[in-house]
């Protein structure tokens, strides 16, 4: 909640213009666990959305706090 709630909203709906809402956004998470935690070490840059920094601004977190982000991020998806 801390690192993430800023842009991405109490419920991953997108809290300002140019973040995508993650719940209605599937296709967002295609690809492998591994490489969705790889982009968010890395920071995620899309044209027409607001960049998202490495880590999401918070350098401290680790690979398994990564990981039970994602695992929790996912919950939140609509079916």
């Amino acid at each position: 909640m801390q690192t993430c709630y800023v842009c991405h909203g109490e419920n991953g709906e997108g809290a300002m213009s140019g973040v995508p809402d993650l719940q209605d956004n599937k296709h967002l998470f295609i690809d492998s666990e591994k490489d969705i935690i790889t982009r968010l070490k890395t920071g995620i840059q899309s044209e027409g959305n607001i960049n998202m920094p490495p880590y999401g601004g918070n350098p401290e977190l680790s690979d398994e706090q990564l990981f039970f982000l994602l695992r929790y991020v996912k919950t939140l998806i609509k079916n």
